[in-house]
């Protein structure tokens, strides 16, 4: 569930500032009402994962781990359904600024929107491989039957926090190339004006 988290936050960071590319938006009121949303989604998640785990604590190990991996997966694909809905609504509101600017051209105009959908696109591929590595790592601690329980938990901590260190940092680069892109943009209104 962290990972999930872990992963919406870093799809939040990332298609934000796409979608004041053209523009600077404060104020408007959306990302208010977009972080409010957020907010009460994560609570919602937290809240049904502790409802979940409360069913499984009468269950044997087999049965109930089996339904914790279809949990995961339904969750997994909630997640993945609600950051999509979101990439919509927010490439929604960018044409529709786009379309009010007059200082930008055409050209300009498909060319940020190409980016804006390019980079979700390029991290939607990112969290997925990262979610296959993730996986792929817990899986094979698991399924070692020559690591202590607490040595299990130890190993998938220490990943989880390496991740978390390297998710932090490709956030950090995607947060600067969308400087550098609200940055260009602005320069080229200035050299035409």
């Amino acid at each position: 569930m962290k990972k999930n988290l872990i992963s919406l936050a870093v799809i939040l960071l990332m298609v934000i500032p796409t979608a004041v590319l053209a523009q600077d938006v404060k104020g408007d009121g959306y990302h208010k009402e977009l972080k409010e949303r957020v907010k009460a989604y994560k609570e919602q998640q937290k809240q049904d994962v502790q409802a979940f785990r409360q069913t499984l604590k009468e269950k044997y190990k087999d049965p109930a781990l089996q339904e914790m991996e279809a949990y995961r997966q339904k969750k997994r694909s909630e997640n993945i359904a609600f950051r999509e809905q979101l990439h919509q609504e927010r490439i929604s509101i960018l044409k529709e600024k786009l379309a009010s600017n007059d200082q930008l051209t055409d050209v300009q105009k498909s060319e940020i929107i190409s980016i804006a959908e390019q980079k979700y696109n390029e991290h939607v591929a990112y969290r997925d491989a990262k979610h296959k590595e993730d996986v792929a790592f817990v899986s094979s601690i698991r399924n070692n039957d020559q690591i202590k329980r607490e040595e299990k938990h130890k190993a998938i901590k220490e990943y989880r926090e390496n991740r978390k260190q390297e998710n932090q940092e490709y956030r950090s680069e995607v947060k600067s190339e969308m400087k550098e892109l609200r940055q260009k943009y602005k320069d080229q209104v200035k050299q035409d004006t």
